[in-house]
């Protein structure tokens, strides 16, 4: 298991503890493969597509090194009371 398909298994776990409903939906960054694929083509996509990835972090960073790892991390060991998160897309 690789260090980044692993960093994931962990994120998934901590989303999972925390309630977040439909856990793999919002592992991704919101966006299709044919659209990133359509952005690819052009120089002012490939601008738009950077511009996206700066601005929305993928959740599965955020549970773990970002805003949201503190929470996930006690979710995940049970510390404190149970809340149900929701992430925004």
């Amino acid at each position: 298991m690789s260090q980044r398909s692993s960093m994931r298994s962990i994120a998934k776990a901590r989303l999972q503890a925390m309630g977040v409903p439909h856990v793999n939906r919002v592992m991704g960054l919101g966006l299709s493969n044919s659209k990133n694929r359509k952005m690819q083509r052009t120089s002012q996509g490939r601008k738009q597509l950077a511009n996206i990835q700066k601005k929305h972090i993928p959740v599965w960073r955020r549970v773990t090194t970002g805003s949201l790892a503190r929470e996930g991390f006690k979710a995940q060991m049970g510390i404190g009371k149970k809340r149900r998160f929701r992430v925004a897309q």
